[in-house]
């Protein structure tokens, strides 16, 4: 066998061992693996790990929206997601608003704004945010 052909065969042989490990694999592994391709391409807009982020700085982060609840009855508008990127979770809320649109579940957000610490978690409150597709 020609090493040309050898090559084509131990590529093919390489995907086809990924196809069974990516079938194999545990939903919530698939999600974070595709949540971490989205964070490594934080290097062009300059963004920071969930997990690395500060209480009281500026960041930006990148991530996709876990929940979105939309807060409506009572005295105060409010909308509040959770959006993950693979390595942490971060809470985000709007207050005042009663609803944002393009905001649901699975969308991939840019968020910028000063990070909070609310019950031990990461929350930035009525960040500026950019729907990415």
């Amino acid at each position: 066998m020609s090493p040309a052909a050898k090559g084509d065969e131990t590529g093919w042989s390489e995907r086809l061992r990924a196809g069974f490990r990516k079938l194999s694999a545990p939903s919530e592994e698939l999600y974070a693996a595709d949540l971490n391709r989205d964070v490594r391409s934080r290097r062009r807009f300059q963004r920071t790990p969930i997990a690395d982020l500060d209480v009281r700085s500026y960041a930006t982060i990148l991530g996709r929206l876990t929940l979105v609840v939309f807060e409506t009855g009572g005295q105060q508008l409010r909308v509040s997601a959770e959006i993950s990127d693979g390595s942490a979770t971060a809470t985000l809320i709007w207050l005042g608003r009663g609803r944002i649109p393009g905001l649901e579940a699975g969308a991939r957000l840019r968020v910028a704004g000063r990070v909070a610490d609310r019950d031990g978690l990461f929350t930035f409150y009525n960040p500026y945010y950019e729907l990415v597709r």
